[in-house]
């Protein structure tokens, strides 16, 4: 007896069809060209304080020469730094150029300091654009604490009253 093999019809042509259609896919994608990437946003100045000299905050003596590395991100001019003594500006200022990262802002103090007081001299970066700034503060105390160096206090005897929690409580004189 004969047997006889149906036929199910044409060959099943929707898996060759989606290799082919995969296939041209993936060199179009391969060869297309990319798309620019977009730009990260600038930030503000960055000092790097683990690398600063001298990196303690606390000082006992003063260094010959303080050494700031300091990272802009962004390449337009315009970020300066300034040294405050005290809270004074201490003569010590200077542009950061662009295209040096980080960049290692060096300065020694230009004016003597009382060697049995203590001081604070800070260090300011600020950024171009208004991105923003960064600071490092060092305390100059002679005696190895802060304990006997004098503080402002914003409290009863500064003249300066206490604050409102909420701002609508704030009266105008």
């Amino acid at each position: 007896m004969l047997r006889s093999r149906r036929s199910s019809g044409p060959p099943k042509l929707a898996p060759i069809a989606t290799a082919l259609l995969a296939g041209a896919i993936g060199v179009a994608c391969v060869t297309g060209t990319p798309p620019d990437l977009p730009q990260a946003p600038a930030h503000r100045p960055i000092i790097h304080r683990e690398a600063a000299i001298p990196e303690d905050a606390l000082l006992t003596a003063l260094p010959a020469e303080f050494v700031v590395p300091v990272e802009v991100d962004t390449p337009s001019p315009g970020a300066t730094w300034v040294v405050l003594i005290d809270t004074q500006p201490s003569g010590e200022q200077g542009p950061i150029p662009t295209g040096s990262d980080p960049y290692l802002v060096m300065f020694t103090l230009p004016v003597p300091l009382a060697p049995t007081q203590c001081h604070t001299i800070e260090f300011l970066v600020t950024g171009p654009e208004n991105l923003g700034a960064d600071t490092m503060t060092w305390y100059y105390v002679p005696e190895g604490s802060l304990a006997g160096c004098d503080t402002f206090d914003a409290g009863a005897d500064s003249g300066v009253g206490p604050l409102p929690l909420n701002p609508a409580d704030a009266a105008t004189p």
